[in-house]
């Protein structure tokens, strides 16, 4: 109730507006691995967290279709996390254990996961690359058990199945990996636009001039 007293319900027409007077941003609630029909099922969200809805509200105008990934893998409660690793030594102050949520986990990043989530989501344009200041030197290029099979959306049965087998999987490492810009746009194929190496926007800056 809180929430309705407080907004406007507009049409298509203010998109239209907002549209024409610059740049619009659509961001995601939650990460593709959570997606109701993608994701890993049942450690989901009921609702699409891929490109899919801003792109239909933009009904063929143009976009730049920007994935937003850490410099390690994190995850709220039960689920996959194959890359988890309990000692690493990762916090964040606005990310803990709650009721809700279940446990804040991470693990090394997971090149397989991300290249999974590339697929489900038609690809993306570009990456924007977070907590380039955290300490991290590992990534997940591969998994004993191969590539993940992108599945048929609504197939939650199959999607379970896909669960099971990567709570089976055993990742495999690259260490000291350095350059992460380069590292991620190697293991992943899509260039990196922006780097983020803190919490203000001063710690933003612009990696690759390819996009844009």
């Amino acid at each position: 109730r809180a929430f309705a007293e407080r907004v406007t319900l507009t049409g298509p027409a203010r998109l239209t507006a907002l549209l024409r007077e610059g740049p619009v941003v659509f961001e995601g609630a939650q990460g593709v691995l959570l997606d109701e029909w993608h994701g890993f099922h049942p450690y989901t969200t009921w609702s699409t967290t891929t490109f899919a809805n801003a792109l239909e509200l933009l009904g063929g105008a143009g976009a730049v279709r920007l994935g937003v990934l850490r410099s390690h893998t994190p995850r709220h409660g039960p689920g996959p996390l194959v890359t988890e690793d309990r000692t690493l030594g990762v916090t964040e102050r606005h990310n803990g254990t709650g009721p809700y949520p279940g446990p804040f986990r991470v693990g090394h990043f997971d090149a397989v996961a991300h290249r999974y989530a590339l697929a489900v989501t038609g690809g993306a344009d570009a990456l924007a690359l977070t907590h380039l200041d955290v300490p991290v030197s590992r990534m997940c290029v591969s998994y004993d058990i191969g590539e993940l099979p992108v599945g048929t959306a609504g197939d939650l049965d199959g999607q379970a199945r896909l669960t099971e087998r990567l709570l089976r999987a055993r990742p495999r490492y690259v260490d000291g990996v350095g350059d992460w810009p380069g590292a991620v746009e190697e293991a992943l194929g899509v260039p990196v636009w922006l780097g983020s190496w803190g919490p203000t926007s001063a710690d933003k800056r612009r990696v690759s001039c390819r996009v844009g």
